[in-house]
């Protein structure tokens, strides 16, 4: 099975940087006119969108969807949010919107949960990119145009990949990826992978359900080692769909895309890119990865290069190797060798690239 040639880690962050040029004086600023063909009606229909990130409590994971109409108004929508304090389940949104001619776009959002804006940016086949732009939280994530017709559990049945990140009961940073399948009541069963703050679990058995409304809305149950998880869910399409947490115990968010086998060794295979974000276990400072590794699709990581920021601590262009295996249910493990050390990851390829943790 070929795979997308990326790979989104666990907790991938999206950040979008602005330059501004000052002219004439040193008190006035000059900006080109944007340049595209993107307006209002490119953002038309039923939209997903997620993100994670952090507002005054700490850690927050907001997922939602909305109806826009084309002409700069949200006519309807929900919402679903989980900070370190507090849960609000389906709240009914609206608001306003605006897109410049360069893709780049403004969405307002007003519930009785509070308001909020998103900045975002369009990028092609309905995908839009997705940062928090207020001073009550921050956040990065992603807007999807919906398909109304995979609104059942018949079109969601099937095997997926999926990947999680957050806070556990106490606020610690945890990360979960597992593989499920779904029939068509949406009754589930799989296995899945966590790290929490450094305790790591693996191949741990679990079931649950994923049943799905008309309005592309679902409630999830997953049973797992550690306890009963609900989630709401919001469905892109047949092969992906968003989730958050709206339970009083863990705080997660994240998506699961479709997995399509055969699987094997060879479904890993050519160039990929990746990035990964997240926490330092062992000093608690943020940490972050990028690089580019070749795999030879025989269970070989033959060449690449990563560069790291742990807590500031900077060091780039370092070469890596390293081996992985693909087992026959898509879950497979990957070791990256370079001269900081050896890392290890679970990874289960999907329609949304490589998923890893």
């Amino acid at each position: 099975m070929a795979v997308n040639q990326r790979i989104p880690l666990f907790i991938t962050l999206t950040i979008l940087l602005a330059a501004v040029t000052g002219c004439g004086g040193g008190s006035s600023l000059s900006f080109p006119p944007p340049q595209g063909g993107f307006t209002n009606a490119s953002l038309n229909g039923p939209y997903a969108f997620s993100y994670i990130g952090s507002d005054a409590s700490g850690f927050i994971t907001v997922a939602g969807s909305f109806q826009a109409d084309g002409n700069g108004h949200i006519t309807s929508g929900m919402q679903d949010l989980r900070n370190a304090a507090s849960v609000a389940t389906n709240v009914a949104t609206t608001g306003t919107y605006a897109v410049r001619a360069d893709g780049r776009g403004t969405a307002t959002l007003n519930s009785s949960a509070g308001n909020s804006t998103i900045d975002f940016v369009l990028v092609a086949s309905g995908h839009g990119l997705v940062t928090r732009f207020d001073s009550s939280a921050t956040g990065s994530g992603t807007l999807d145009q919906q398909s109304p017709s995979a609104f059942s559990n018949t079109a969601l049945a099937g095997p997926f990949a999926f990947s999680l990140s957050g806070i556990d009961a106490v606020g610690n940073p945890l990360s979960v990826a597992g593989i499920f399948t779904s029939d068509t009541a949406g009754n589930i069963t799989g296995i899945d992978d966590s790290n929490d703050a450094g305790g790591v679990l693996t191949n741990d058995p679990l079931t649950g359900a994923i049943p799905v409304a008309s309005n592309g809305r679902g409630s999830a149950t997953i049973n797992t080692a550690r306890g009963a998880s609900t989630f709401a869910f919001y469905v892109v399409d047949a092969t992906h769909f968003k989730l958050v947490e709206v339970d009083s115990g863990l705080g997660l968010g994240g998506d699961a895309f479709r997995q399509t086998g055969p699987f094997s060794n060879a479904s890993v295979s050519g160039p990929f890119a990746f990035t990964l974000a997240g926490v330092d276990n062992l000093s608690l400072s943020p940490f972050a990865t990028g690089g580019i590794l070749t795999s030879d699709g025989a269970g070989t990581i033959t060449s690449g290069t990563q560069d790291f920021n742990d807590g500031g601590s900077v060091t780039t262009n370092v070469g890596l190797t390293g081996s992985y295996s693909i087992a026959s249910n898509g879950r497979g493990t990957l070791n990256i060798v370079t001269g900081a050390g050896t890392f290890t990851f679970t990874i289960y390829p999907s329609s949304g690239g490589v998923l890893i943790l």
